[in-house]
């Protein structure tokens, strides 16, 4: 049986600095059982599926098998922690990226943004009920604030807008780039009360009456990563459908920062793939009678790429 610091030198060589040392017994072990997953399952169809477009069909509910939100594994050590530790998330995204940064986003936008906007949303009811299935992967989610004329300026550029009607809210608008809508069981939609100008939450499902979802085309970058336009007419949802704690754009920006960090280890993890693949090459790749690798010209551009993303992973520690 292999230590932990064996499998750690296997599942990360290029973690030079040894940052992973800190994880603990339980959390490299599922950790391996993730990069395993990818390996064996998807390794062979994952640039097919990056030039289709598509995403492979069980990813999501393999992803949920693994249990990593409440897998016992992570908590050995940790009793009575909440959530599995951010250097666990560190890693965890930091893997799937190095695998391929579409199949991190998938999940980024599940776990983090879609995720977080019940976790820091909802009310004790609305948690105590969806939360359990987000986590599990028995429900699926995503994240639609951004709308075709609105990227950026969203905290004071919403168009969809919310007019109550007793106890219902009558939702009309626009919401364009929201990753995996298309296949959402449950949306967390943002839209401007016209009452009070205030920016409120609301759960929306895809089958609702009034809702229609466009699978946009063509996209060069995330390609396994389903992007949308959501268009929502006289969407009715109930007042106990309403997100009851999102009364503020301050309270949308809690979501939002709570996945900043995640961004930047999916971003390091890209970068150990990048490397990965091009090490692979260029030991491989012959010129002039040897490999390309043994050229002083690559092994310096070798040695910034493994020198940046040395520095990238310490940040993400720092961050974690």
């Amino acid at each position: 049986m292999p230590t932990k610091e064996e499998t750690i030198k296997a599942l990360y060589p290029e973690d030079i600095l040894s940052i992973a040392k800190d994880l603990t017994e339980g959390e490299v072990k599922l950790l391996k059982q993730l990069n395993d997953m990818l390996e064996e399952k998807y390794r062979d169809s994952v640039n097919e599926h990056w030039l289709n477009a598509t995403e492979p069909e069980d990813y999501f509910e393999e992803l949920g098998k693994l249990n990593y939100f409440r897998n016992p594994l992570l908590f050995e050590g940790r009793e009575g922690a909440q959530t599995p530790s951010q250097m666990f998330q560190f890693f965890m995204s930091y893997t799937i990226a190095r695998f391929d940064v579409s199949l991190a986003t998938l999940l980024g936008v599940h776990q983090g943004l879609g995720h977080n906007s019940f976790w820091f949303g909802g009310s004790k009811e609305q948690q105590a009920y969806y939360l359990p299935k987000l986590q599990s992967h028995e429900l699926r989610t995503c994240f639609a604030l951004t709308e075709p004329e609105h990227g950026s300026d969203v905290a004071g550029g919403l168009e969809t807008t919310a007019k109550r009607e007793g106890d219902k809210w009558i939702i009309n608008g626009e919401k364009k780039w929201i990753g995996g809508a298309n296949v959402a069981d449950v949306m967390p939609v943002y839209a401007v009360d016209v009452d009070t100008g205030k920016p409120k939450g609301f759960i929306i499902e895809p089958s609702q009456e009034g809702v229609e979802i466009e699978l946009l085309e063509h996209k060069i970058a995330l390609r396994i990563v389903p992007n949308a336009k959501i268009r929502l007419k006289n969407v009715v949802v109930k007042e106990e459908k309403r997100l009851q704690n999102i009364n503020s754009f301050k309270d949308i920006a809690k979501v939002l920062y709570s996945t900043r960090a995640g961004v930047a280890y999916m971003a390091t993890g890209a970068m150990a793939g990048a490397l990965r693949a091009t090490t692979d090459y260029v030991t491989k790749r012959k010129q002039f009678g040897k490999e390309i690798s043994k050229f002083q010209l690559i092994q310096e551009k070798l040695a910034m790429m493994q020198g940046n993303l040395a520095q990238a992973m310490a940040t993400c520690a720092q961050l974690a």
